[in-house]
């Protein structure tokens, strides 16, 4: 009888405790991704061109913006010792800082020089391409490693 109740403490700890990790990884997983769509919104707006003309003015907003995503990313705390997720996360608004760095001001400096030749419009062609390829690939990245944590932890992600 004594084994039997000690057997059903330990279970009903057991699956208390596993309670109690699927929300942690739950709400982790839920600022992780609040920071994501974040980042998501910023580029998308870089990306509307709307700030093209004012860019110089404005690039510093679209990098401090990134910074402060990434410094907000690298203070949440995992549960547990499963970070990918977070880390996927600082991955993805890294090349997110990258694309309005490099990418896009090297696109303004084309076709902002004194002359815009048919070479420079090739160039900011590849260019676009180039950066809206990273922004996909590392968008899908980030969306598959959410997935398998989701998968891991049993949250349902929405």
């Amino acid at each position: 009888m004594r084994n039997t109740v000690l057997l059903f403490a330990l279970l009903v700890t057991t699956i208390y405790g596993c309670k109690q990790d699927k929300v942690a990884y739950a709400d982790y997983n839920n600022e992780v991704v609040n920071e994501v769509k974040s980042a998501d919104s910023t580029i998308r707006q870089l990306f509307t061109f709307k700030d093209f003309e004012a860019y110089p003015t404005v690039m510093g907003n679209y990098t401090s913006a990134f910074e402060n995503i990434n410094s907000n990313l690298k203070a949440i705390e995992a549960p547990g010792k499963d970070d990918s997720l977070r880390l996927a996360a600082i991955d993805l608004t890294t090349i997110y800082e990258e694309i309005a760095k490099q990418d896009f001001n090297t696109i303004y400096q084309l076709m902002h020089d004194s002359i815009y030749t048919p070479a420079d419009s090739i160039k900011v062609d590849s260019l676009s391409d180039i950066m809206y390829s990273k922004w996909q690939i590392a968008s899908e990245k980030f969306a598959t490693i959410q997935q398998d944590f989701g998968a891991k932890y049993k949250i349902s992600l929405e």
